[in-house]
């Protein structure tokens, strides 16, 4: 009988290491996931901030163009 318990125990324990791994690995691929959600979060706020940055340019560009015409309408 107790190596019928000892193998009932190498079993349970067993079982016990799978569902620890398994959960183990879930929450892995969670944190991955959730890690490729925040890059692409950031690249995309990254694009929108160069493109706030050529609107920027452009704007910067118009501003100096009417401040010309103004010291030529000035002149």
């Amino acid at each position: 009988m107790p190596a019928l318990q000892e193998t009932e125990r190498r079993f349970k324990e067993e079982e016990d290491y799978q569902i620890m791994f398994s959960t183990y690995t879930d929450l892995v691929k969670e944190e991955r996931a959730e890690a490729e959600k925040a890059k692409a979060e950031a690249k995309k706020a990254q694009a929108e901030a160069k493109k706030a940055q050529a609107e920027a340019k452009e704007l910067q560009a118009k501003v100096k163009e009417l401040q010309a015409k103004v010291k030529e309408l000035q002149a």
